[in-house]
């Protein structure tokens, strides 16, 4: 490979017919081992041998280490390669999970016959939608067909298509440029368009914070993730490589790592997707925390206090082969502490305290600069999935991450408007009605509302003599409508339901005869069957006298 200054595999022995002089070794293998960079002066015929220790290991502290996201049957490619290949990198790296996503080749809708218990190997999908962004579909049954596609199907169908078959929905390199407006060529092709859709949708069970094609900041993108956070979305870290391990160029596998959390569950790729699911993620290029917990709870977990500020103790402990410079505890994506002992470390085991007066999300981070050729990239990064704080059932809101993702949106808008290649007005109809969807849902957490672009145009809203409080919400709001005296004085039949945005229903909150004057209801966020309705904007319809009046409620999880 001739990544930087090049590389290649070995099972263990590799003959070399050098000049003779000076000969430059370098054996790595993952991140949990040492390194080997040294020099041997070649005169003639020799043997030289050189061992790798392991430093620590991170299955004693329950983690696993996983790519999500490789390729070995890439456009490109320079040799061909088949699963067992696949197999003899991840030992090469010490992955224990990896997911090779080229679709049909080798696909068999379970974990491939060349895995052994400590490297597991899976052959599955990269969705690519040219128009709406890529989606890692982890651990498929059968492939979602077509595997690509530039208008239909959106993403969100997509992700039903895969979450059915009890896999995971992984939303690849996000930004992998900063220009949205390219559906024709890569990388435009891979831009996260739907992301404010998705989000909506609750499409994503990860989102790749670390992968080689995630264009600013060496492939580390945090900036878009912590909006979603911001905005009460729950959705954990991944590191996804996108190393296409068949070609010369690219970046080895791993580089870029998750680790997921199965404590003292055994390896097995349901265990290790639960684990990721659930939000006990960290991802690394090289620092690994070996335990993070606030109040004794782990990455995923939820804590919850009614209505009171919320005294917080942070456990962090963290080994790094490399120095690193500080380590950073981020409330809501802000530095809340920042612990840089007197000079760069390898290990920490520190206590912060701190008080959570509003909902949060606490994750912690490390960094420093790299300063080893078996890095990828310029800095040594790694970083916690959150810990999840909720004081009083308020939900995280921050109108800089709505107007964020509102940016985004009126871009989307003018990609369809300007590029749209539907095959049906049904089609074209369905995708702008979900994007007006997502402007009114993430409007309603600004100031000013929605603001559409110049020459755009936004439905004029919907009389809005039914009033809702509060709004936005998240265990429930309440529904005053006033009802108009008959010409009889009889009184008439009223009808009042919650639907979805797609006119569905989803709760009948009144179907009986009412005399006039001010009527109140309480929607809890529960559908007819008792279930919590997902995040969403959401229509409440009063039927009376054969007049029909509707406002948005927006319900955020």
């Amino acid at each position: 490979h001739l990544h930087e200054d090049g590389y290649y595999y070995t099972e263990g022995q590799t003959p070399f017919f050098p000049d003779p002089g000076m000969l430059q070794i370098r054996v790595g293998k993952g991140i949990e081992y040492d390194v080997v960079n040294d020099t041997v002066w070649i005169t003639g015929d020799t043997t030289f041998t050189r061992s790798l220790s392991r430093l620590i290991d991170m299955k004693t502290f329950g983690w696993y280490s996983g790519d999500c996201h490789l390729h070995i049957n890439h456009t490109g490619g320079f040799y061909g390669l088949n699963t067992l290949g696949l197999h003899r990198v991840a030992r090469a790296e010490d992955l224990n999970v990896s997911y090779g996503l080229d679709n049909g080749y080798f696909f068999t809708g379970a974990v491939d016959p060349s895995s052994t218990a400590e490297q597991l190997v899976y052959m599955s999908e990269e969705y690519r939608s040219d128009t709406y962004g890529h989606v890692d579909l982890l651990g498929l049954t059968s492939l979602v067909s077509p595997t690509f596609s530039r208008w239909m199907p959106m993403l969100i169908d997509v992700a039903d298509s895969a979450r059915a078959q009890g896999a995971l929905v992984v939303l690849a390199h996000p930004v992998p440029t900063s220009d949205p407006f390219d559906v024709t060529n890569w990388p435009g092709t891979g831009y996260a368009r739907e992301l404010p859709i998705g989000l909506l949708h609750g499409a994503y069970d990860a989102f790749e914070v670390m992968c080689y094609s995630n264009a600013p900041g060496n492939g580390i993108e945090l900036p878009t993730w912590y909006h979603a956070l911001n905005l009460g979305f729950r959705i954990p870290p991944v590191a996804g490589t996108d190393s296409a391990i068949n070609r010369l160029a690219d970046a080895p596998a791993g580089g870029y790592r998750t680790y997921a959390y199965l404590g003292t569950d055994s390896l097995t790729v349901p265990n290790w997707n639960a684990a990721v699911d659930s939000g006990r993620t960290f991802v690394t290029n090289g620092p690994l925390f070996t335990d993070f917990r606030v109040n004794g709870a782990l990455p995923g977990d939820s804590l919850v206090t009614p209505g009171t500020p919320l005294a917080l103790l942070v456990e962090i402990s963290l080994f790094s082969r490399l120095p690193v410079d500080r380590l950073e505890l981020v409330v809501n994506g802000i530095v809340e502490r920042t612990v840089e002992p007197a000079g760069p470390f390898t290990s920490l085991d520190t206590t912060l305290a701190f008080t959570a007066n509003e909902s949060a999300w606490i994750a912690a981070r490390v960094s420093g600069v790299e300063s080893d050729w078996h890095v990828i990239g310029d800095t040594l990064f790694a970083h916690t999935a959150p810990v999840y704080v909720s004081i009083g059932n308020d939900p995280v809101t921050d109108m800089a991450a709505a107007n964020f993702f509102l940016d985004r949106l009126n871009d989307f808008r003018t990609v369809v408007i300007t590029e749209g290649e539907f095959e049906s007005a049904q089609d074209s109809l369905r995708v702008t009605a979900e994007i007006e969807n997502a402007l009114v849902y993430y409007g309603a957490f600004t100031a000013t509302g929605v603001e559409a672009d110049a020459g755009a145009s936004i439905p004029a809203p919907l009389p809005l003599s039914l009033r809702a409080a509060p709004n936005p919400f998240r265990d429930g709001t309440g529904i005053i409508l006033d009802v108009p005296a008959t010409k009889s004085g009889i009184p008439a039949l009223l009808d009042v339901r919650v639907l979805d945005i797609r006119g569905r229903a989803v709760r009948t909150l009144c179907h009986e005869y009412r005399p006039p004057g001010s009527v109140a209801f309480a929607w809890d966020g529960r559908g007819a069957d008792g279930r919590r309705a997902p995040s969403g904007v959401y229509l409440v319809r009063a039927t009376f006298l054969g007049r029909n009046e509707t406002t948005r409620v927006v319900l955020v999880r």
